[in-house]
C-alpha cells in the first residue's frame, strides 16, 4: 500500500526546500487596429501614446495613452485593424499597407530593434508577443510602427513596466 501512494503522490512535494515552481507568464493583449495601439478595440484618436518626430523620439507624450505593465509579463499584440480606417482597406497601387510592426524607440529616424510583425489580410490571427524582463521595471518603453511611416498616422505607444 505505502508503494502505491509513493507512486501516486506528485513529484513536486519533493523537491528541496526553497525550489521554486515555474509560473507560465501573465499575458497583457493589447489590440493594433485603426492605426493605433490600445488596450481594447476600436482604438480611437486619443489612443496615440506620444508624437513622434521624423528625426526620432517624442515631440509630445499623451500620457492618458500610456500602458501600465507588470515586469515579466508578456505583452501581446493583437492584429485587429481590419475595419475601415484600417490597415486591411488599403490594398491597391501605391497605397499598400502590409501590416504593423512593434519598433522601439531609439531617437533615430529607423528606431531600434523591431519586435515584431503582423501581416494584413491574413487568413489567420496575427499577433506579436514580447517578453519584459524583470529587469525592465521602472522603465519608459516608446514603440511605434515604421512601416511606411505609419507613426505619422498615430501608430505610437508606450508602456510603463513596474515591479
Amino acid at each position: 500500500m505505502a508503494l502505491v501512494l509513493a507512486a501516486i503522490v506528485p513529484l513536486a512535494v519533493f523537491a528541496p526546500a526553497g525550489a521554486s515552481v515555474r509560473r507560465r507568464p501573465p499575458v497583457v493583449n493589447l489590440v493594433i487596429n485603426s492605426f493605433r495601439f490600445c488596450k481594447k478595440a476600436p482604438c480611437s484618436l486619443t489612443d496615440t501614446a506620444y508624437l513622434r518626430s521624423p528625426a526620432g523620439g517624442s515631440l509630445y507624450d499623451n500620457k492618458q495613452a500610456f500602458i501600465t505593465i507588470k515586469a515579466g509579463s508578456i505583452v501581446r499584440w493583437n492584429y485587429k485593424d481590419t475595419g475601415t480606417p484600417g490597415c486591411n482597406q488599403f490594398n491597391f497601387g501605391p497605397v499598400n499597407c502590409p501590416g504593423h510592426e512593434v519598433r522601439l524607440e531609439n531617437g533615430t529616424p529607423g528606431g531600434g530593434r523591431q519586435i515584431g510583425f503582423a501581416a494584413a489580410r491574413s487568413s489567420k490571427p496575427t499577433s506579436i508577443s514580447w517578453y519584459i524582463p524583470p529587469s525592465y521595471a521602472g522603465r519608459t518603453i516608446h514603440y511605434f510602427c515604421n512601416i511606411n511611416n505609419h507613426w505619422a498616422f498615430g501608430l505610437t505607444g508606450v508602456l510603463v513596466i513596474t515591479r
